[in-house]
């Protein structure tokens, strides 16, 4: 009789090594899966705050781009209107 308390204790004691095995690898897995959670929202985030710097440079660029065409244009108004005084002015004199 002792024989079989001897293998039902054993069999209970072995049951719960293998029951804390699996808490302690359920455990590592799920803290390994938060961190590669937390890696992929922290890649998100940094890519979407590129693309927020990206897009407000581009808006900028364009920005830029729109003021000096319109200085160009200004200023090539203001050089033709003077070529064509001066024109006139030479046209007169002759």
């Amino acid at each position: 009789m002792r024989f079989m308390q001897y293998c039902a204790m054993n069999r209970k004691e072995e049951e719960e090594r293998e029951k804390e095995l699996e808490r302690v690898v359920n455990d590592e897995v799920e803290k390994k899966w938060a961190q590669t959670m937390e890696q992929y929202r922290l890649e998100r985030e940094a890519r979407k705050q590129l693309m927020a710097n990206v897009m407000k440079t581009r808006q900028q660029q364009t920005e830029e781009r729109s003021k000096f065409m319109l200085d160009l244009s200004h200023f090539s108004h203001k050089c033709l209107h003077s070529f064509s005084q001066s024109e006139t002015q030479i046209i007169s004199q002759v």
